[in-house]
């Protein structure tokens, strides 16, 4: 219908808007990208299809994920420790006032040393 010609008159084809659109999904490509990377290594005949192979390959990706659990557990201990330092300094300075960051100051001295030199504190065997 966009096509006939009315009384006649056709517009140009220049002057029509025919604009196709890309677009970009980016899962999609991850998709299509694994897809073939699958497809290629199943015509590749130095990929191993042994299960022992398959069977290591599986224990490193299980170790892999308790190593990066471990990790994510780690840092999430780090940040609790970090907020309820900051909570307890907060009510420290409500109680007692700027006297608390003095103390804190002198108190943080040692800790910072004992972090910084720690490895020379540890027995070498």
């Amino acid at each position: 219908m966009a096509n006939v010609p009315f009384f006649g008159k056709k517009k140009p084809r220049y002057k029509r808007f025919d604009y196709q659109p890309r677009i970009y999904d980016p899962v999609k490509e991850r998709i299509e990208n694994k897809r073939k990377q699958y497809l290629a290594d199943l015509q590749n005949p130095h990929v191993s299809k042994d299960p022992e192979d398959r069977k290591a390959f599986r224990q490193q990706l299980e170790e892999n994920l308790r190593r990066h659990k471990r990790n994510e557990l780690k840092a999430q201990t780090l940040r609790w420790v970090i907020v309820l330092l900051f909570i307890g300094v907060g009510y420290a300075w409500l109680e007692w006032g700027n006297i608390v960051f003095y103390y804190l100051g002198w108190s943080a001295i040692p800790i910072y040393l004992i972090y910084r030199f720690r490895n020379i504190f540890k027995s070498k065997e």
